[in-house]
């Protein structure tokens, strides 16, 4: 299953000590995070999917593990929405 492609994919990471996740697959980034973090090594998080989910207990993981989780903003809308608050405008989108 996915759990299982998640643990093959970070186990033969040899060498690699950053792991970005980008899928936009809640279950799969987060097992990928979790074995990345569990195998000592350090998490980006482009998937704000499984970021908005489970991002806040997969950084404590990270941090009893003494490794880093991060996100990034990743698509368009994160980027836009990011933009606007650097220039202090809007982002584009609807107002609420």
């Amino acid at each position: 299953g996915a759990g299982d492609l998640a643990r093959v994919v970070v186990e033969d990471a040899v060498g690699i000590d950053v792991v970005v996740e980008a899928t936009g697959a809640v279950e799969y980034g987060a097992q990928v995070a979790l074995y990345a973090i569990e195998g000592g090594k350090h998490v980006v998080m482009m998937n704000a999917e499984t970021d908005a989910t489970v991002g806040g207990a997969l950084k404590r993981r990270a941090d009893r593990a003494g490794v880093v989780y991060t996100n990034s903003d990743g698509d368009q809308p994160g980027v836009r929405r990011c933009r606007g608050k650097r220039i202090g405008g809007t982002s584009g989108g609807s107002s609420h």
